[in-house]
């Protein structure tokens, strides 16, 4: 590790543009898309005067052979809160982890739930920074937080108002209790949400509407709805085989989904076949499942 000033890193920092990690981005967004998930991605190269800070701050404290490991960060937003396990399942499949950082929820307390990963930068990305960037402690990894759509915006909020200038909120602790209340009724807002579509699904599914009812059962990315009559018309006529789909356990299937070697069109019968393929078991749907798909998952 050189010596350097901070001028000369500022310099070498500041000229690192955001699109040097255009590809670890779209190769996460592969991976996510493969599952069909709705989310939205953000991602960062760490501000030069924030490196500086935080460097700085270890060096007065004497923390020895400390490294930075967020010049990348990428935030994961996902809208639905059961997701986070196979989001969290698809970075360890995929990436190099170093390390992570999740906090244990307490029933007792309002408290922000930390899920981080630091994970290796793939090669063909770290070639992508001049090599000079690496010579500063700077470890070549980049940091993932997974987060629901409801608890971002109270994060950023958070960490602009309170976690930069805790000393601030010394004499506030009701006010500050008060904030953590407010992520409390969003995380209710992140179970209701789900539980919204569960509702929607059982009523749809009560009045034959089998169409919706499996948008809302699955939630996910789908392409289109063409090619459903003969599923449509045995559902009508098989309401067991339309409740078994109704039942369909989300989030086991799209861990199956995430398992797929090649990518699969989501489509809303490759959807219901892949279902039945996991989970139903049904004969009929089996027998009408794209022969092209029984391929794919070498099922006999």
């Amino acid at each position: 590790m050189k010596n350097y000033t901070c001028e000369e890193l500022k310099k070498d920092i500041d000229r690192i543009s955001v699109s040097i990690i255009r590809p670890l981005e779209v190769e996460l967004r592969n991976y996510l898309d493969k599952c069909g998930l709705f989310y939205k991605v953000f991602m960062r190269i760490k501000k030069s005067n924030s490196i500086i800070e935080k460097l700085e701050n270890r060096r007065q404290n004497e923390v020895a052979g400390y490294k930075l490991q967020d010049l990348v960060g990428i935030r994961i937003v996902l809208y639905f809160k059961s997701d986070i396990a196979l989001c969290e399942k698809l970075i360890q499949q995929h990436f190099s982890v170093d390390n992570k950082s999740k906090d244990d929820q307490d029933a007792e307390k309002f408290k922000a739930q930390r899920i981080n990963y630091v994970c290796w930068l793939p090669e063909d990305v770290q070639n992508r920074f001049d090599t000079r960037v690496w010579e500063y402690p700077i470890d070549a990894t980049f940091e993932i937080q997974i987060r629901t759509i409801f608890s971002e915006g109270w994060h950023e909020i958070e960490h602009d108002f309170r976690y930069k200038c805790l000393d601030e909120w010394d004499d506030f602790e009701d006010q500050s209790r008060t904030l953590n209340g407010i992520l409390a009724t969003l995380e209710n807002c992140d179970w209701a949400i789900s539980s919204l579509f569960e509702q929607m699904a059982y009523k749809d599914y009560k009045n034959a509407k089998w169409i919706p009812m499996l948008k809302n059962v699955f939630r996910i990315r789908i392409t289109d709805v063409d090619d459903m009559q003969e599923i449509l018309a045995y559902f009508d006529e098989n309401k067991e085989a339309a409740k078994a789909f109704f039942r369909i356990d989300r989030q086991e299937f799209l861990l199956h989904l995430s398992d797929i070697k090649i990518d699969v069109p989501l489509n809303l019968k490759n959807v219901v076949c892949l279902a039945n393929i996991y989970q139903v078991k049904d004969k009929y749907i089996q027998g009408i499942t794209p022969k092209s798909l029984l391929r794919i998952l070498e099922v006999e």
